[in-house]
């Protein structure tokens, strides 16, 4: 698989960026990347130079596991963490008016995370968002980005209960889907992963994954109609 360069990719070419709002804050955030895959670390940190604080995690066999693997850290130190704090993907673009929801994020106080890239959406009726600019869900796919707060860690007594919370499988099929955590994503859909593009993880082309995000912002405009 050759190191392709995300920001030359229809996807991204593609894109709109719909305001001139500026960030008012980072936030630190870790950033899985396969081995060899410098074009995307490169890619990553001119995207988000001006919103996140970004650390490099060497990607695991799987995105599961690597998942699982910075979640448990986070846990374990999450008395010297800053929160929020995120973990990331290195595919993932902004698009739309990202910078007006993402200037939002420190007022939120009631949510375990915020998923700014998802879709297979299935919306939470029953437990409304506490800021109208985000929806809450019930269940969702993709992991790209997401924004997680303490509260998210601190439901936890020890890091025991959170790894029975994570290892039952494929992590955005199970984890995604768990009633129990709070989990907000913005009301029109800003974010998304490269997908036009042959998937070392899924071992697949991914370029069908469009339609996906197509459905699921068809999904938001109408929900918040």
């Amino acid at each position: 698989m050759e190191n392709i360069n995300y920001s030359l990719t229809k996807c991204y070419k593609s894109r709109e960026i719909n305001t001139n709002e500026k960030p008012l804050f980072k936030l630190n955030a870790f950033c899985i990347n396969l081995e060899r895959r410098e074009k995307n670390m490169e890619f990553i940190n001119k995207e988000w130079k001006d919103y996140c604080n970004i650390k490099r995690f060497n990607a695991l066999n799987n995105a599961t596991a690597s998942h699982i693997a910075l979640l448990k850290y986070i846990y374990s130190n999450k008395q010297k963490l800053q929160f929020p704090i995120i973990i990331m993907e290195d595919d993932v673009y902004r698009k739309n008016n990202f910078t007006k929801y993402w200037n939002k994020l420190l007022d939120l106080k009631n949510c375990d995370y915020v998923s700014f890239d998802c879709f297979f959406l299935i919306f939470n009726n029953k437990n409304k968002s506490e800021d109208p600019s985000f929806v809450s869900l019930r269940e969702h796919r993709a992991m790209g980005f997401n924004v997680y707060y303490k509260k998210f860690f601190d439901r936890f007594k020890t890091i025991k209960e959170l790894i029975n919370v994570l290892n039952k499988g494929v992590i955005d099929m199970n984890f995604t889907h768990n009633p129990i955590f709070i989990n907000y994503t913005p009301k029109e859909q800003v974010c998304r992963q490269i997908v036009t593009k042959y998937s070392t993880t899924a071992n697949i082309n991914t370029s069908h994954y469009i339609s996906y995000y197509e459905k699921g912002e068809a999904m938001l405009k109408c929900h918040n109609s």
